[in-house]
């Protein structure tokens, strides 16, 4: 019987995986090859930080709000998934100070709408436009959270009817962190009116002069007084 031809053996072939493997290595020879020159290496260091910022950076989830969230709100109809609503979450902590949310998180619920409009209210009586300013208000408006918090609690404890050295040293601290919120409420408060206020211009116009060498003292009137020295 006629034998089949054998084919040619063929050099065998790496598996998918080695060459990947290998790939990796030369590239990584290459690389550290190209970070022997410190220059470069820094270079890179600092491309590394700007990509890595992308994860905290407040204006990179701006982008991801407008370009991706915001037409996915829109078009379907006011729903996001949960993931994007942690993204959204995050813009809000991100500019917080820009709005209220600064101060309605450390509020209870019964009091988030009072310091909200709080705030409002201070930024626009003293038109507060730079952060510092916006800053300043939030411990104020907190102080005042603070103020409200503490004072109930001191309240309900004073009406219960009865006394325990507990409750006597609950009342103590409460009391004392009313006085504290107070002393920051109005210290807060005379700062950002220091800020605010328009800055005093004083002008001095004088037509007088002192001349010591000669002791002479010049004035507006026509006579000139010359008092030699003794």
């Amino acid at each position: 019987m006629p034998t089949t031809p054998k084919k040619p053996s063929q050099p065998s072939q790496p598996s998918q995986g080695k060459v990947l493997v290998v790939s990796k290595e030369q590239r990584m020879e290459k690389w550290k090859e190209r970070m022997k020159d410190n220059s470069e290496a820094i270079k890179e260091g600092r491309n590394f930080l700007n990509f890595a910022k992308s994860a905290y950076d407040p204006e990179e989830t701006l982008k991801k709000i407008a370009r991706e969230l915001r037409p996915k709100y829109d078009i379907g109809g006011g729903k996001v998934s949960e993931e994007d609503a942690k993204i959204i979450s995050k813009s809000l902590y991100d500019y917080g100070i820009e709005g209220s949310y600064s101060v309605v998180e450390i509020a209870s619920e019964r009091y988030q709408g009072m310091m909200a409009n709080l705030k409002k209210e201070i930024v626009k009586e003293f038109d507060c436009q730079k952060y510092s300013e916006l800053a300043l208000v939030d411990i104020l408006v907190n102080a005042y959270a603070r103020n409200l918090m503490y004072s109930k609690k001191l309240l309900n404890t004073a009406c219960m009817g009865h006394t325990t050295p507990g409750l006597n040293n609950f009342m103590a601290i409460m009391s004392k962190e009313v006085d504290r919120a107070n002393r920051t409420f109005f210290s807060a408060l005379e700062i950002l009116k220091a800020i605010k206020q328009p800055g005093l211009k004083v002008n001095i116009k004088t037509n007088t002069a002192f001349v010591s060498q000669n002791q002479q003292f010049n004035n507006n009137n026509d006579k000139n007084e010359t008092v030699e020295a003794k």
